[in-house]
C-alpha cells in the first residue's frame, strides 16, 4: 500500500479553502470556485490517490477528469513562476527525495491564483 506524503496545511494555504473530510478520514476534498470554473481536487493520502475534477457552470460533466494512483508525493511550490502544488506520480522520486532542490521530471500542478489551472508536464 503506498501512503501519500503530503501537508494538508500547505495544501490550505495554496488553494484558500479547507477540505471536506470524510467520516472515516480517508479522503479530503478542496473545492475552489472561480471564474465559472470549479475544481474538486481530492486526496486519497493512505492509498497514494489524487482526483482532479475542473468543471465548468452549467456543465454537467468534468471538462477535465484525472485520476492518479500510487502517487508518491505532493508539495506546495512557491517560486518566480506562481504558487501550485505538484504532484510526483509512483516512479517519479529518486530515494524519496522531494524537497525544493528536487524537480520532478513528470506529474501534474494545480494552482488557483490568480485564476485555476491544471498543468501536466
Amino acid at each position: 500500500m503506498r501512503v501519500l506524503v503530503w501537508d494538508l496545511h500547505e495544501f490550505v494555504e495554496c488553494l484558500g479553502v479547507l477540505p471536506e473530510t470524510d467520516e472515516d478520514y480517508t479522503s479530503h476534498t478542496f473545492t475552489v470556485e472561480k471564474d465559472g470554473l470549479r475544481l474538486d481536487l481530492t486526496v486519497f493520502e493512505y492509498v497514494g490517490g489524487v482526483y482532479i475534477d475542473l468543471r465548468r457552470e452549467g456543465v454537467e460533466t468534468p471538462v477535465f477528469s484525472a485520476r492518479l494512483t500510487d502517487c508518491e508525493a505532493a508539495r506546495y511550490v512557491r517560486d518566480k513562476g506562481g504558487e501550485f502544488i505538484e504532484f510526483a506520480p509512483e516512479g517519479s522520486m529518486n530515494s524519496r527525495r522531494f524537497d525544493e532542490a528536487f524537480r520532478v521530471p513528470f506529474g501534474v500542478r494545480v494552482a488557483v491564483d490568480p485564476h485555476i489551472k491544471v498543468e501536466l508536464f
